[in-house]
């Protein structure tokens, strides 16, 4: 054994395998910067490793074949110890090996560990119960339309590449020492989302789909592939006082190479040049020219910065949706009132005003909970639209609060107000889709839900809107295969599955659908129980379970399996609610047609004043204008 390894260190094997490693680990790097650089293919990093590996051995048989001398290369057995050059020079060149190898290994582990200790942090974080406002906020789920293991509804990473200009901003974790700045990281990284994704010059995930990954500590490559995108950016922010940290790396996400990372030491009112500087950062390493101006950012936000924080962490609030939206609420309102001409904050706390009726209308007379805040969502997004009209937020929150008060055309002319200013806008996109599918313009409403399908992945709230335009044009099998990935995870999409085999007589398949809607409260259940049964064994008497007709969501299943009467009763009770019942009245179904010749539903139709917005932008398929004034449903 001694003899070989004497021979293996004459030869110079052990000095030239690790010159090899050393110059071949830095080769690999100048591969891989080349390939983001320069726009070369995707294989040309994973061609020069390969072609590394399988010049390893073959240098192997060089060493042991031949060695340099001071008169050039000679065979091994040729050359006497003496005049060896690894005899004169040997000592020096271990020492630079071994310092070679050392860097190598200390950058090879730092690569590894650098990307990962962040994600380690949000996991560890995630266990920890946090009470801001009274809300418990550890490990949860960061967006109602996110479902656990939705990685199914993404698009196929084994035959989709994604675009080089592409990438996903993770939520940064939050680094502060008493690890109370959740939300100000999280809207922290959305906003720098949604500058990424407004300068028009990157394919951005959305941001429920990138958060997704919040809390997990996912390996990048499966987070690149379930999202589609190249690259990936993450980040810890660290606050103290007015003092802020903020780490940035962007990361590719085929092989976890790090192609840019800064960390800035600011203070809270440098958070604007904070985020210009990241994004034009990221620009340049992807050479996607971003043009973000931190004085346009400051612009279209406030030049107050307690403000502007409470700004981001209202909006995170409001996100997370039901016992978060108080503290969104408060957060957003002590933020106008430090700065009343923030119209950004304006918007955001029209929207929040929108939906709390939706959460807790049970927690009083629903009627004047609805029009108290039908009410502040409309002064609310009046005033932002006032203090800039061209902020695409502004005219989104104005189009959902002329939705809410029936003003179907002005609604319709904000969101595409919004959409000009912004076309990628996933959740104005959102919203008019489904205003338009109520209304019964199907097709351009699914077109415009899967737009948002393609912006936000994993976002389950596009899908199941895609599917009920599917549905309600009668291509019943379309959208039940779109929904089928949901079952059992996102509550609306099980129950318009349900509605559909309800309305096929298939209640059998009903029942095994509701059996996997495993997380479904006892008293919901009982409510899609009563409904099967009332399909399978109509009766003229029949009641509903409490509470099921003030809750409008369900209607799905309502109109699925109950008789013309009791339908067009349970549209009514939602007028005489503020409920808008508008939600699905224009759906092709069997139990819809059999209504829609009854002077009731005329009535009803008339008191959403549809049919003004269907003279001026056009008539659904199952009604018909009858002279200048009237019309008929079919």
């Amino acid at each position: 054994m001694n003899g070989i390894l004497h021979e293996l260190r004459r030869r110079n094997i052990f000095r030239v395998a690790g010159v090899y490693a050393v110059v071949g680990w830095l080769l690999a790097q100048v591969a891989g910067t080349l390939e983001s650089a320069i726009g070369l293919p995707d294989w040309f990093d994973g061609f020069v490793v390969a072609t590394l590996v399988i010049g390893f051995p073959i240098a192997m048989l060089l060493a042991w074949a031949f060695e340099m001398t001071p008169q050039g290369m000679r065979r091994t057995e040729a050359v006497d110890e003496r005049e060896s050059a690894g005899a004169k020079t040997g000592r020096t060149l271990d020492y630079v090996i071994v310092a070679g190898l050392i860097l190598v290994g200390s950058m090879v582990v730092w690569q590894g560990v650098r990307g990962p200790i962040l994600r380690q942090a949000q996991d560890e974080e995630g266990v920890l119960a946090q009470d801001v406002g009274g809300v418990a906020t550890g490990n949860i789920t960061p967006h109602p339309e996110l479902v656990e293991g939705s990685e199914g509804v993404s698009k196929d990473a084994d035959t989709i590449t994604p675009p080089p200009a592409s990438i996903a901003v993770l939520p940064f974790v939050d680094m502060s020492a008493n690890s109370d700045q959740e939300y100000f990281a999280d809207g922290l990284s959305e906003e720098i989302l949604n500058v990424l994704a407004q300068s028009g010059a990157l394919q951005v995930a959305g941001r429920t789909s990138s958060f997704q990954f919040k809390g997990q500590n996912k390996d990048l490559r499966a987070i690149g592939e379930t999202l589609g995108v190249a690259h990936i950016l993450e980040g810890s922010v660290r606050t103290d006082g007015d003092a802020l940290r903020i780490t940035a790396q962007l990361i590719k996400a085929k092989d976890g190479f790090h192609l840019w990372s800064q960390t800035y030491d600011r203070k809270l009112e440098d958070i604007f040049q904070v985020q210009e500087e990241i994004a034009n950062a990221i620009g340049e390493a992807l050479r996607a020219p971003m043009g973000v101006q931190s004085k346009k950012l400051r612009d279209n936000r406030t030049g107050n910065p307690e403000a502007y924080k409470l700004y981001l962490e209202g909006k995170a609030l409001w996100m997370l949706r039901y016992d978060s939206l108080y503290p969104a609420k408060e957060k957003l309102e002590r933020a106008v009132k430090l700065e009343p001409d923030f119209a950004a904050a304006w918007a955001a706390l029209s929207l929040v005003y929108e939906v709390i009726p939706l959460y807790f209308s049970e927690e009083q007379d629903q009627g004047i909970m609805r029009k108290a805040y039908r009410t502040k969502t409309l002064r609310t997004a009046r005033r932002a639209v006032e203090l800039a009209p061209d902020l695409a937020v502004a005219q989104h929150a104005w189009g959902n609060a002329l939705r809410m008060t029936g003003q179907w055309v002005a609604a319709e002319d904000a969101y595409q107000r919004a959409l000009a200013i912004e076309p990628d806008d996933h959740a104005t996109l959102e919203d008019y889709s489904e205003m338009l599918i109520y209304l019964g313009a199907h097709e351009k409403g699914i077109k415009l839900a899967k737009q948002a399908m393609e912006l936000d992945p994993l976002n389950s709230l596009y899908r199941e809107l895609a599917a009920r335009g599917l549905r309600s044009i009668g291509r019943r099998d379309e959208a039940i295969a779109m929904l089928e990935p949901l079952i059992g995870k996102w509550p609306f999409a099980t129950e318009m599955i349900m509605a559909i085999q309800i309305e096929a007589g298939a209640y059998d398949e009903a029942l095994d659908t509701l059996k996997k809607y495993d997380s479904i409260s006892p008293k919901i259940e009982s409510i899609y129980l009563a409904l099967i049964e009332q399909a399978k064994n109509p009766k003229a008497n029949f009641e509903m379970p409490e509470a099921a007709n003030s809750i409008y969501v369900r209607v799905e299943a309502h109109y699925a399996a109950l008789g013309a009467e009791h339908l067009l009763d349970i549209l009514e009770h939602s007028i005489a609610i503020n409920i808008d019942p508008s939600v699905g009245i224009m759906q092709n179904t069997k139990t819809l047609a059999s209504v829609r010749g009854n002077p009731r539903f005329k009535q009803l139709v008339m008191a959403l004043d549809l049919p003004a917005y269907w003279r001026e932008r056009g008539w659904p398929e199952h009604c018909q204008p009858v002279g200048d004034d009237d019309f008929k449903c079919f």
